[in-house]
């Protein structure tokens, strides 16, 4: 098949998924279970099951995997390779030692028929990622009946040491030395000629950027062909059964795998972020975080993360962030955080100990300019100085997962000397006035150890997130009783956002985190491994934007541009169960992080609508307050100056004019806020209970005070429906009715007492005291005045000035020397608040009223 022809790949297979769809998925399926080498296809994944579907519709029907063949002929290649891992064991064995088949022969008849290899890479389908698994089990079960093997027995002694260090080097992660193979090649005649293509492999490896200069990509893809070539000549002829190419002591397929693998890759963000398209390092091998990046696009990072980093920022005065991570890894959340803010990330700092993981976390701050980002090659601890890091899951075949400082017991595994430090020593520094400071920690099993080295600092930070790994813990019950302890003492509030709502409200009673922590090691207990993880938020009150969950009711307008092609619905992990219900049930996606509008309208304003009439605000007439002109982003500056304008010898009268001004500036927001249908607004915020009830009839029933003696009235919301009025906080419960918007009643302990009248008329018969008209009766000469009343026929009809109500029609009258007595489950009250002022009440039907029963 010619090149063009084979590198096609388009359209949609049949009336199914198209091509893109199945490639990101595919890729992601791979890089999640395929990365290691002791990783095999985990038949339990209900994404491998809908790559087997697709494969089995094609392969049954002759026409459509003809069609198929023809639109993507490499990912018709890698789908029918996935059928095939997919067999049992004997079948894939047997299929090996055929001439003719037309499962796996005719994926090595492609490769056959082509020199581009890194062409038929480039495609993003994982075909030498399945060739490479089946690679290393087909060996080890026939490697001693293979020709090769046993006709080359007279090089292979020489060769041995040889692919021992490519083996060896292919395990760990590293780079095969480049002197080996230029050795090896220089003894043409000495060696077999798959030697000599393993070693031209090996050798374009280390000719890849971001080892050598991009200009000399070049010269790998010729040592790419050249090995090719010398493969297809008998490696891969056609004369061969698969047994001999795959079984052969020669890592020829594992070798191209790690060449598929690119050493950066450009993430695809949502248009809002500050820079949607950066290009970030990862490691050009075989491993899961940079093989997740590399099949999404995206940054590989819990999504609840991004949740809290959003809370944070929207929260924040001015608006900007210092993120401190530790077990940075390849440092997609930080860069996230600094692609996704732009100009508000002021700084961060990076920390972690593995060489070349660390090395690629430096690369992308280069290549993105990113010059506010340190990076600290060190592991986190209870105290400074040396120590040691041990790779975890080194004999799971991911030798930079799970590193830790702490190794496991009983399990020996591979450490390196590295250099310790504490996250005190890295939140030295004082951050820019206004910052929230995050800590961010991933720290496996010393996770105590991290926290005992940030006690003294804990104070500078504003919220922690953090990884409970209970599979690496020896005892994680009283592991996660330490970290509660040390956040309560420190004044966090600590929440589990993969199982609560409202997780960001400061509100939450501290025993729903703990309860949840427990519930989730007693239901992990029997089923923990490495992989037993549950995240963790601490913060402090106040300092993340939270909005209650009820107040979502209407579907999330997802406008934003983003485009997901051929991106998995795998690689968005990690989300908190907020976001999980703001996807099933108000159709929010990525391109919101899946939090949807009502979330990012406050963080866009605060991103795009920088306040710049706040300095001209304080400006006087009188000359008095003359800020100065600063930049757009110079806030320090600004509060400088005022922290200094208000310590001057005229600080009082200019709080005073400062405090005028704000008063009339929130009168006047006020007054915005009430449109026309205010009254509906009003009505459906006391229905459903969203956040704009507050300010909604707190701002009204102002209004309606306006031009009284009530003018200024304190007026605040005290929960749901209710309110509080003055300064003694009489606590009233408000309600719409016919279109008006009246006091209910207002409390007295737990009984409402129902008045149903507007504020002016409620609290000129309920209010202080001293709001009330006088109610003496003596004039300015200290002769008895009038009393107020009306003339009737030349008379005054006096009118009472009393607080209680007007007594009512059904008068008390005595009867036989006594008054009626009261209808069965009534007693008559005197009011706590308002001595003289008696009510009725029925506490087993929870009633009262100021009327006399009459049943």
């Amino acid at each position: 098949m010619a090149l063009p022809a084979l590198l096609r790949c388009s359209g949609q297979i049949g009336s199914g998924p198209s091509w893109a769809e199945v490639r990101g998925n595919l890729s992601f399926y791979t890089a999640m279970n395929l990365a290691s080498r002791d990783i095999t296809v985990d038949t339990q994944s209900p994404r491998y099951w809908e790559l087997l579907d697709v494969w089995r519709k094609i392969d049954g029907n002759p026409v459509l995997s003809q069609q198929a063949s023809n639109q993507c002929p490499v990912g018709y290649l890698t789908l029918k390779l996935l059928g095939f891992v997919s067999l049992r064991a004997e079948v894939i064995l047997a299929e090996l030692l055929k001439l003719e088949g037309v499962m796996i022969h005719p994926i090595l008849r492609c490769l056959a028929s082509t020199l581009d290899w890194h062409k038929v890479a480039d495609l993003g389908w994982p075909l030498f990622r399945l060739l490479a698994r089946v690679e290393s089990p087909a060996h080890n079960e026939l490697g001693m009946t293979n020709p090769l093997n046993t006709w080359s027995e007279a090089n292979w002694l020489s060769e041995m040491p040889y692919l021992e260090l490519v083996q060896r080097h292919l395990d760990e992660g590293i780079a095969v030395p480049a002197a080996a193979s230029g050795l090896l090649l220089s003894y043409p005649d000495r060696i077999s000629p798959y030697s000599r293509a393993t070693a031209l492999l090996a050798l374009a490896e280390v000719l890849r950027p971001p080892r050598v200069a991009p200009d000399l990509v070049g010269e790998a893809e010729r040592l790419i062909r050249r090995a090719v070539y010398i493969l297809s000549e008998d490696f891969l002829a056609p004369k061969y059964p698969p047994l001999v190419p795959l079984t052969s002591h020669w890592p020829v397929f594992q070798l191209a795998d790690r060449l598929a693998c690119k050493g950066e890759v450009r993430w695809n963000l949502p248009a809002q972020a500050a820079r949607s398209r950066p290009r970030v390092a990862v490691l050009p091998m075989p491993e899961k975080v940079s093989d997740v990046v590399r099949s999404c696009s995206l940054p590989y990072c819990d999504l609840n993360f991004f949740e809290l980093v959003l809370r944070a920022v929207a929260a924040s005065a001015r608006k900007r962030l210092h993120l401190v991570e530790v077990g940075a890894n390849l440092g997609d959340c930080t860069f996230w955080a600094a692609a996704h803010l732009g100009r508000r990330f002021t700084s961060a700092t990076a920390v972690e100990p593995v060489p070349s993981a660390a090395a690629a976390v430096r690369r992308s701050v280069t290549i993105n300019g990113w010059d506010f980002i340190q990076v600290v090659q060190a592991v986190a601890g209870a105290k400074a100085g040396e120590g040691s890091m041990h790779f975890l899951a080194h004999s799971a075949g991911n030798p930079y997962a799970s590193a830790s400082a702490v190794p496991l017991r009983d399990v020996e595994t591979p450490s390196v000397p590295v250099r310790m430090t504490t996250v005190a020593h890295l939140l030295s520094s004082q951050p820019r006035p206004g910052t929230a400071r995050l800590l961010k920690l991933y720290a496996y099993a010393d996770l105590l150890d991290v926290l005992k080295g940030a006690k003294s600092a804990a104070r500078k930070v504003d919220a922690v997130w953090l990884a409970f790994a209970a599979g690496l813990l020896p005892r994680p019950r009283s592991a996660a009783v330490a970290m509660f302890a040390f956040f309560y003492h420190q004044g966090f509030r600590v929440a589990l956002p993969s199982f609560e709502v409202d997780w960001c409200r400061s509100w939450r009673p501290r025993w729903v985190a703990e309860q949840k922590m427990r519930q989730w090691l007693a239901a992990t207990q029997t089923s923990r491994s490495a992989h037993s993880m549950v995240y963790v938020v601490a913060f402090r009150p106040r300092v993340l934007h939270c909005k209650p969950w009820q107040s979502f009711k209407q579907h999330a307008d997802e406008t934003r541009v983003w485009d997901r092609a051929g991106i998995a619905n795998g690689c968005f992990f990690g989300r908190s169960r907020r976001q999980l219900l703001m996807a099933k049930r108000h159709g929010a996606t990525y391109a919101s992080y899946f939090l949807g509008d009502e979330e990012l309208e406050l963080e866009q304003q605060i991103r795009e609508e920088k306040v710049v009439t706040r300095l001209d605000f304080f400006h006087d007439s009188d000359g008095d307050i003359h800020p100065p002109q600063l930049p757009f982003e110079d806030d320090d500056r600004a509060q400088r100056w005022f922290h200094r304008k208000l310590k001057s010898k005229d600080g009082s009268k200019i709080r005073a004019k400062l405090c005028n001004k704000l008063a009339l500036q929130l009168q006047g927001m006020g007054h915005e806020l009430i449109g026309r249908d205010a009254i509906e607004r009003v009505s459906e915020a006391l229905t459903q209970g969203t956040a704009e009830e507050g300010p909604l009839v707190c701002s009204m029933l102002a209004k309606e005070l306006e031009g009284t003696r009530f003018d200024h009235h304190w007026v605040s919301q005290d929960g749901k429906g209710r309110y509080r009025l003055g300064e003694d906080g009489m606590k009233v419960a408000v309600q719409v009715l016919d279109g008006k918007l009246l006091i209910h009643g207002y409390f007295e302990g737990s009984l409402v007492h129902p008045v149903r009248i507007p504020i002016l008329a409620f609290l000129t018969e309920h209010g202080k005291t001293s709001e009330k008209q006088p109610e003496d009766d003596c004039d300015l000469f200290g002769q008895a005045a009038p009393a107020t009343g009306e003339k009737e026929g030349g008379q005054i009809r006096l009118r009472s000035r009393s607080r209680s109500p007007r007594p009512s029609k059904v008068q008390e009258t005595p009867a036989q020397g006594g008054p009626l007595p009261l209808p069965p489950g009534w007693v008559k009250k005197e009011s706590r608040s308002k001595p003289g002022v008696f009510y009725y009440a029925n506490e087993a039907k929870g009633l009262t009223q100021f009327e006399r029963p009459t049943s």
